[in-house]
């Protein structure tokens, strides 16, 4: 008999998924440092720059998809190891760019599309290697995309002042592309791969224990055929939650830093406010995984969307620094609550078997709400007088009131049994 590894497998999968979100999502978020730059050094308006990032997510949003399908069928190693080379090429390019059609086939199209790798290959992968701390390695996850927000963001902040846009994007685009394809060749697509089993999984005896079974229902997941997901009220549900909250969550993310600087606050000092964002998400993360475990992902979304709907609110009426870092202190743990709730839920809902591709669609609808919302908000700031971001957050703020009441209304689905 073998003996069994000092150190389980998965940890090494969740190592390398935890860096792979946090490089993605700190060239995603990142966007928002370049939008005013951009859009001065070009003479763009900042609709039309922020058109590119609408174009990311919806790419982001398909790939998400076909990304997902393919993890389940295939594993995440050559899935990931695409995306990286997208993300970063298209980064990279980005330092050559001198027209707008180039910004947004180098950093929508192709950036985009490889950031479809991030969020369902890695998440839907974790998940298969982990059962009774499923809900801690999620929370790692989005605790790696604040760390993007966190770190990354505001250090494309100092490079465009520091080099200039292009060498920025260079230097972005070379570390992203190298670090994520290196990091993909740890994973591997499910415990049987390696004859192991799953972290924490019962044996088939033990699973027939009522006791266990009232102790860890996160090991009766029943499984869902993609086509059953979809004739359920659940679905549809937490798909519009998720639309609402990729709205108010890009559009905060995407205009934060042009936002604090048209209010005066220092073009130095702005994308700090990212770094706030990234920081309260990754205390949010903890305390909610902690909150989820004590009432469970659907109440914890519900409360996570109430603060995304407060932080909006505020962020209207924000009219100095000090305004700003309370609202993105509100802001950054609803965000990572409600990224890490996504997470659990779907799996809960809907099983594990077409996890990938499950979570993919949602992803996709709630990516869509991430492409719309940046690019309304612009469209918005462009047609007041004088140009402001308030009128925008405080629409965003009465879309994430009527998604509480979407999520009050959704229930767990119910699977008939088969006879």
């Amino acid at each position: 008999m073998h003996e069994s590894p000092k150190i389980f497998y998965g940890w090494y999968i969740l190592f390398a998924a935890f860096f792979v979100y946090a490089l993605g999502h700190g060239l995603m978020f990142s966007f928002g440092v370049f939008l005013k730059p951009l859009s001065e050094n070009f003479q763009w308006s900042r609709s039309l720059t922020a058109g590119a990032f609408m174009i990311f997510m919806a790419c982001r949003a398909l790939s998400s998809v076909v990304m997902g399908g393919l993890t389940d069928r295939f594993g995440a190693r050559a899935v990931v190891v695409a995306g990286g080379l997208l993300m970063g090429m298209g980064t990279l390019l980005g330092g050559i760019m001198t027209s707008v059609w180039e910004l947004y086939l180098f950093y929508g199209v192709l950036a985009g599309t490889g950031m479809g790798v991030v969020s369902v290959p890695l998440s839907s992968t974790v998940s298969r290697w982990f059962v009774t701390r499923r809900g801690l390695t999620q929370g790692v996850l989005v605790v790696g995309a604040g760390l993007g927000n966190f770190a990354v963001a505001p250090a494309a902040g100092y490079l465009v002042l520091g080099f200039g846009i292009s060498d920025a994007y260079v230097i972005l685009g070379a570390i992203s592309l190298i670090c994520i394809v290196l990091l993909a060749l740890v994973l591997k697509k499910e415990p049987a791969e390696i004859g192991l089993q799953p972290y924490g999984a019962p044996t088939k005896g033990a699973l027939e224990t009522r006791e266990l079974q009232k102790g860890h229902p996160e090991t009766l997941d029943v499984d869902w055929e993609i086509s059953q997901a979809l004739h359920t009220p659940s679905f549809w549900l937490l798909a519009s939650v998720g639309f609402i909250f990729g709205i108010s969550h890009y559009i905060t993310t995407t205009n934060i830093v042009a936002y604090g600087t048209d209010m005066q606050i220092p073009a130095a000092t702005a994308p700090l406010l990212l770094t706030l964002i990234g920081g309260s998400n990754i205390a949010g993360v903890i305390v909610m995984s902690l909150v989820i475990e004590r009432i469970g992902s659907h109440r914890s979304l519900v409360l996570c969307m109430g603060f995304q709907a407060l932080a909006m609110f505020w962020l209207t009426w924000a009219a100095n620094l000090t305004h700003f870092m309370v609202g993105t202190l509100i802001f950054g743990p609803s965000y990572g609550g409600m990224v890490l709730c996504l997470l659990v839920i779907t799996p809960e809902f809907f099983g594990l078997k077409n996890l990938g591709s499950i979570m993919g669609l949602i992803f996709f609808i709630h990516l869509m709400g991430g492409a719309a919302g940046p690019e309304l908000g612009n469209l918005i700031y462009d047609l007041t007088e004088p140009h402001s971001y308030s009128p925008a957050f405080f629409l965003t703020g009465c879309a994430a009131t009527a998604a509480v009441v979407l999520g009050l209304i959704m229930r767990k689905p119910q699977h008939s049994a088969s006879p």
